[in-house]
């Protein structure tokens, strides 16, 4: 929990030092592009968490359950589609 707090007091003290050295208009624009790209970033890390999962619970299924069952069969041919 400290080190959560300290990460909010560190990001809050940085916006303020941005803020005091940037006229409004450019912290606006500033403010705009790191929200978006902190948005990207999440996004693009739970796609990629997503299709690791999906390939590891794949490669579980098909070492450990029978291969013949139909959600293995769906999913080992989705799979082999992309």
């Amino acid at each position: 929990m400290c080190v959560g707090v300290f990460c909010l007091l560190f990001a809050y003290a940085t916006i303020v030092y941005i803020q005091s050295r940037l006229t409004r208009a450019e912290f606006r624009h500033f403010f705009f592009l790191a929200v978006m790209s902190a948005a990207g970033a999440v996004f693009l890390t739970v796609i990629g968490l997503t299709y690791a999962g999906e390939n590891c619970v794949i490669d579980m299924l098909s070492k450990y359950n029978d291969v013949t069952t139909p959600e293995t069969v769906r999913l080992l041919q989705h799979r082999s589609l992309h």
